[in-house]
């Protein structure tokens, strides 16, 4: 399903007209005389903050095509802050979608400084569903795996599980390990989860320990 069919039939009627008048600003930014990229890359961004929730829905079907990430921030800042569900939802979508790689670390930079917010499970769950590469990011997944409740923690265990055939037998060690000393102290509830992942990172060292 595309981001497009995710919106309601009704939603999209009424989005056509904010649709193509928010395109035309868009594209014109970058023909205008003295402006350059940052700049255009500002002006974009302040459309993004200031606009309602209907005309953020219009941007975001055309900020998929342009493939840039410099708005991934603010616009990660309104799936867990105070906009419309409808909004979030879409939001949450698009970032599932982003196919450039170098928009992992920004993604997963701006999980951890939030990861305290209890609406993050909803940019923990985009990160299993996206293609994007986080192996190189998973201590912030292993932390949110630790330390947040059973839902958010179950969306961790499924980002770290399809990653982890990129990790080292080091650094299997050292997740294995920082989990055994965090089982007895867990709750009863996530202790299971907790197990499962250590059996994970066992099988996972030994199956890369094994000659070709």
């Amino acid at each position: 399903m595309t981001l497009y069919q995710f919106i309601s039939l009704k939603t999209r009627n009424m989005l056509n007209d904010l649709y193509f008048c928010t395109i035309k600003i868009v594209k014109n930014m970058g023909s205008e005389n003295g402006v350059t990229d940052k700049n255009r890359q500002a002006k974009l961004l302040k459309i993004i903050e200031q606009g309602s929730d209907k005309v953020i829905l219009s941007m975001l079907i055309d900020l998929k095509e342009h493939g840039e990430i410099f708005y991934l921030e603010t616009l990660m800042g309104m799936a867990i802050g105070g906009k419309s569900d409808t909004l979030k939802k879409a939001i949450i979508r698009f970032i599932s979608d982003v196919k450039a790689k170098d928009a992992a670390p920004v993604i997963a930079n701006f999980i951890r400084k939030n990861k305290g917010n209890k609406e993050i499970i909803r940019l923990v769950a985009a990160c299993w569903q996206s293609v994007l590469d986080f192996s190189n990011h998973l201590d912030t997944f292993f932390d949110i795996f630790i330390e947040s409740d059973y839902e958010c923690s179950f969306e961790a265990f499924t980002v770290i599980e399809n990653n982890i055939s990129q990790l080292t037998t080091g650094e299997l060690s050292r997740y294995t390990t920082k989990l055994n000393q965090e089982i007895s102290s867990t709750s009863k509830e996530k202790q299971p989860l907790l197990q499962e992942m250590v059996r994970l990172l066992d099988e996972t060292k030994k199956a890369a320990q094994r000659p070709l």
